[in-house]
């Protein structure tokens, strides 16, 4: 796998959902659903442990894919907090 770089939890999350039905799901349980979460407990400090849950069944995993194109590479939308 390529070298990447994130900068929010919803960027990382959604790339891995991508990657993991491209390279994985598709090719050996390909009506399988997928939910994935990941923490990151001292991103925010008042808040408890930051979440983020993507949740995505097969189908909503092939359209993704076709509108790439057919390619393997999800949109990232990055946005930053703070100015450039």
């Amino acid at each position: 796998m390529e070298p990447t770089c994130f900068e929010t939890l919803e960027s990382l999350i959604l790339y891995t959902v991508n990657r993991l039905y491209v390279n994985l799901l598709s090719v050996r349980v390909p009506e399988s659903s997928l939910r994935l979460r990941v923490e990151k407990p001292m991103a925010i400090s008042f808040a408890e442990a930051p979440v983020i849950e993507v949740f995505r069944t097969a189908e909503q995993m092939k359209d993704q894919c076709k509108q790439l194109g057919g390619g393997s590479e999800p949109k990232l939308h990055i946005v930053k907090p703070y100015p450039i």
